[in-house]
């Protein structure tokens, strides 16, 4: 058997170690930089995540408001064409009594309520 000597056997060791050492900081530098590519997705799906709820409320919000707009000039048509019903039932004698039954049920003529609407739907900005 051959004796060796502790000068053969340090270069290994040490070679050993430095591989050991080298592998180990890489390894920790590449386990670093994958969880940090994954908090920044998962920052950036976060984010994402809050602009669409953001986006969506904000269609909400819009069609809430065009739905009430809507509704208003739909109010105003009404009211605008029952007045204009009885002017003109006052106006002409021979459709005096014609007038005189749609404005005691509250009614209105359709033609008067579609052009009020119309003309309310254009001044809001929501005319088709």
């Amino acid at each position: 058997m051959k004796q060796y000597s502790k000068d053969k056997l340090i270069f290994p060791i040490v070679i050993l170690a430095s591989s050991i050492i080298l592998g180990g900081s890489y390894y920790t530098t590449q386990t670093s930089k994958q969880n940090s590519v994954e908090r920044q997705q998962a920052l950036k799906l976060e984010e994402e995540k809050k602009t669409k709820e953001a986006d969506s409320l904000k269609e909400e919000t819009k069609a809430r408001e065009e739905k009430m707009a809507r509704q208003n000039c739909y109010d105003e048509a009404g009211d605008n064409a029952r007045e204009v019903l009885k002017s003109r039932s006052k106006l002409s004698a021979a459709v005096e009594k014609e007038y005189k039954d749609l404005i005691a049920n509250n009614l209105y003529r359709k033609d008067d309520f579609d052009k009020y609407y119309e003309d309310c739907l254009s001044k809001s900005g929501l005319k088709r």
